[in-house]
């Protein structure tokens, strides 16, 4: 589907706690057409890599995780611009409000239409990136 290339190449960082979970989350985008990404399993790191204003971080971690809230208000601090999307296992109403009250801009459940919809949330990001 031509539609769904991005219409500019988006610069993704992906978080993840594992490199394993990292390089997965990166064969899946590149199969997409997604290009830009660098990969970094630890807050620390993130943080430092900001300055570089990705257009999207796209999280893979556990909502329940004590530093999930702590991840996301830090990257809204050093760029409100920057649109987070977190993956999740399964849809619970709860955790997914919570996340997305947080600051996050959308989330992914890791199915087996994951590849569609990540690709449809980062063009869509990238449109408004344009509009900006």
């Amino acid at each position: 589907m031509e539609q769904d290339k991005p219409d500019i190449k988006p610069l993704i960082f992906l978080f993840a706690e594992s490199y394993l979970e990292n390089i997965n989350l990166r064969f899946c985008l590149e199969d997409s057409g997604i290009d830009q990404m660098v990969t970094m399993v630890n807050l620390e790191h993130l943080e430092q890599e900001l300055y570089h204003k990705p257009d999207i971080i796209i999280i893979n971690q556990e909502l329940d995780h004590p530093s999930a809230e702590n991840v996301i208000k830090m990257i809204g601090e050093n760029d409100p611009y920057c649109q987070i999307i977190f993956l999740i296992e399964n849809e619970d109403r709860n955790d997914i409000v919570a996340l997305l009250s947080s600051g996050s801009f959308d989330y992914v459940t890791k199915d087996e239409m994951f590849n569609s919809k990540i690709t449809r949330i980062i063009n869509s990001v990238s449109r408004w990136k344009l509009d900006l």
